[in-house]
């Protein structure tokens, strides 16, 4: 509900296309905006900047880039706006048809438990999360399978955020050994992401001496996202101030999701 009330907001709706249009050619200027969105240039102007006070977008040379903050905005005003058309596809009794993973040999017109493991979707589990579908055709374990008659709503955890502060430019054993150590008791063990250029180069080293097995390696963008939707674990990893920024990052989705994240902060 909070979700249409927002997408019903006219200054909302064109927020999210700005961010849209932004996101896919950041030389654009007022001038190409107003065009775009048949609006003044002051009114584009006057959009520009109040996205750029509110963390939004950043102002670079030769136009603006979205920020952290500006791609989740985006990811959330998508989410509302998919969310919206899927309840609308379900009252008119419109068929949606989404894939999955399956864990066992599945059968046509079965319908079958959903459940998220790992950031995937999977189909076919023996404990109900929440949510459930038709089989469309026969799958085998392990290929994908599609499902549609959607009903109910996907239970699952948020994974877990470490927060990693490297109080030193220098790589030290010792603390390369606290990292992993406290990885370890992470469930999944889901991804490594460098905030800065130190936690890249810490990360790097670890990776060379083969420790980072296992592990995937992603830039910062939309980390609660993928906390919140998909259920991944994540270890950020830089400066402290850095990890600060993160920090305020996180309470602001935490906010907008309405929901609170396992969040840690380990100081090596």
């Amino acid at each position: 509900m909070e979700g249409l009330r927002r997408i019903r907001e006219t200054k909302e709706m064109t927020t999210l296309i700005i961010l849209k249009e932004l996101a896919g050619d950041p030389s654009l200027k007022a001038s190409r905006l107003s065009e775009k969105l048949g609006i003044s240039i002051q009114a584009a102007s006057d959009y520009l900047k109040d996205l750029q006070m509110a963390g939004f977008i950043r102002r670079e040379a030769g136009g603006y880039r979205l920020t952290e903050l500006g791609v989740l905005r985006l990811q959330r005003g998508i989410e509302d706006l998919r969310d919206f058309l899927h309840e609308a596809l379900v009252n008119i009794n419109t068929v949606e048809v989404v894939e999955a993973i399956a864990v066992r040999d599945l059968k046509e017109g079965e319908r079958v438990n959903l459940f998220m493991e790992g950031g995937f979707l999977m189909a076919g589990g023996e404990e109900h999360m929440g949510s459930e579908g038709v089989v469309v055709e026969d799958s085998k374990r392990g290929e994908l399978v599609r499902l549609k008659g959607l009903e109910g709503i996907l239970q699952h955890t948020p994974g877990e955020l470490l927060l990693v502060s490297l109080t030193s430019y220098t790589f030290e054993e010792g603390k390369a050994k606290m990292l992993l150590e406290r990885l370890k008791e992470m469930s999944p063990p889901g991804v490594l992401i460098p905030l800065d250029e130190r936690g890249r180069v810490f990360l790097k080293h670890l990776e060379g001496r083969g420790l980072l097995q296992g592990y995937q390696r992603l830039p910062p963008v939309g980390v609660p996202y993928l906390a919140l939707v998909k259920g991944i674990s994540a270890a950020l990893v830089g400066r402290p101030d850095s990890v600060k920024d993160a920090v305020r990052f996180i309470h602001w989705a935490e906010r907008e999701f309405s929901i609170s994240f396992s969040v840690e902060e380990l100081l090596l």
